[in-house]
């Protein structure tokens, strides 16, 4: 250790078991490219896709390359596919450790989805065209209704089309309403029902909405007593006061509101604007 530099008493150093116990560990995506040497050498490109960078996953990277190095007994190159840039500048593309001036470093290529948009959108690659909703910080419908263009234009088998459309509908209803994607998807969503992981969630989906509209409906109904009510006590209210109520979606919230109109004054104090319209001089007088 100290012809190598590093600096530590010889008593002060701590023998490690040197055995080497793994949790088993899966990689993202490996994929075995055809040899093009003569004699034949195969080679493996390990992918791993992040949403948002998390170098917290950088040494599990680099274990498991080292470990497919040697289980499949061919060169490997992990490639991190960044598919969000979001509002983050960094993107990781090495992992580093260092001791004493002594450094190791694990390097990888990166690759940026939002920065290859435009080919994919000059339809060049149309099978990523449901990948587009993450190039955008505010995807919109227009965005959607591009992806379905360009999976409509390509020359694809109708399984194939049919896999991106549910696809691009599952991650564009992480990013924009499912009410605003259904019309969007109306020739295939009854499809989609019957097959695979998509059915299962357009099936979720439609439970939650029911839920949802269950709630709104509640609301909406809440909300008119409150203002029913309130209008005998203080009057008619005025334009901000409807945008105020409007804005609370929450039934218990709107509950507790009509329980306090027989305790204040005006729709101000039910609203938190102020104690009371009422107030008192030094005297403690009206």
């Amino acid at each position: 250790m100290q012809l190598a530099g590093v600096q530590a008493a010889p008593d002060a150093l701590r023998i490690e078991d040197a055995n080497i116990n793994l949790p088993e560990q899966r990689a993202d995506h490996v994929f075995i490219l055809p040899s093009q040497s003569d004699p034949p050498v195969e080679r493996a490109i390990y992918c791993e896709y992040q949403l948002s960078p998390d170098s917290r996953v950088l040494p599990t990277w680099f274990s498991k390359c080292g470990g497919l190095t040697r289980q499949l007994g061919m060169p490997v190159v992990l490639l991190v596919v960044y598919l969000e840039r979001g509002k983050r500048t960094s993107f990781p593309d090495r992992y580093s450790a260092e001791v004493d001036g002594l450094k190791v470093e694990f390097i990888f290529p990166t690759l940026r989805l939002w920065e290859v948009a435009n080919r994919i959108r000059s339809g060049e690659f149309a099978a990523l065209a449901p990948l587009l909703v993450l190039c955008e910080e505010q995807p919109s419908a227009a965005t959607v209704q591009e992806e379905i263009a360009l999976i409509d234009s390509a020359v694809l088998s109708d399984a194939v089309r049919s896999d991106l459309l549910a696809v691009a509908l599952r991650i564009a209803a992480a990013r924009i309403s499912i009410d605003i994607l259904r019309p969007l998807f109306e020739k295939e969503i009854e499809h989609m029902k019957e097959t695979g992981f998509i059915g299962e969630w357009l099936a979720e989906s439609e439970r939650n909405g029911e839920t949802r509209g269950e709630a709104r409906g509640e609301a909406r109904g809440e909300r008119k007593v409150i203002i029913r009510q309130g209008a005998k006590r203080f009057g008619e209210p005025s334009e901000d006061v409807l945008a105020r109520l409007s804005a609370i979606e929450s039934t218990s919230e709107l509950e507790a509101l009509s329980l306090r109109l027989l305790e204040v004054e005006s729709w101000q104090e039910l609203l938190g604007e102020g104690e009371t319209s009422r107030s008192t001089d030094s005297s403690g007088q009206l």
